[in-house]
């Protein structure tokens, strides 16, 4: 009974079996001659947030001064979203749910104008992947946006 009393203590005073890792948060930013738009991985929960879209930001150092975002970019069906998702989808096991997280995101330069953003996102439960992608062309003040899903269930998904 010592035993596993002294090991309780232990675990309690130094805050649990394995600490929490929280990672920093990164930022993702596009825009055009006039326009700015600005994503946020939260290193807490590893979501993509939509920090701003305005007026162009003065300077680079602007961005790290934003407030904390609370919308999430692309909003899921069936977590913490029930009225205005972004998507919905029915899994092949009937489960409506679908969180994503951030994995990674890549940037295609094309030429002086047109600049690619491609941000991929994933469920952490179900085989199902979102890509975001901006198209942004600078000197028109336009940023195109399409969205790839994939999913790799052994039954077909309702999206």
């Amino acid at each position: 009974m010592k035993k596993i009393t002294l090991l309780f203590i232990f675990i309690n005073l130094s805050g649990g079996i394995l600490p929490a890792q929280q990672s920093a948060d990164i930022l993702i930013s596009l825009g055009t001659k006039n326009t700015d738009m600005v994503f946020k991985v939260s290193g807490m929960d590893g979501r993509l947030y939509q920090a701003y879209l305005e007026a162009k930001l003065s300077n680079s150092a602007d961005i790290s001064k934003l407030r904390s975002p609370v919308h999430i970019a692309y909003p899921t069906f069936g977590t913490d979203n029930l009225f205005e998702p972004a998507v919905r989808v029915t899994h092949d096991d009937r489960n409506p749910s679908l969180e994503l997280k951030y994995v990674s995101h890549q940037v295609e330069k094309n030429d002086n104008d047109v600049t690619i953003t491609h941000i991929r996102l994933k469920d952490p439960v179900y085989p199902v992947e979102v890509t975001l992608n901006f198209k942004t062309f600078a000197n028109e003040n336009v940023i195109e946006q399409w969205v790839e899903i994939i999913h790799h269930e052994s039954k077909p998904m309702i999206i």
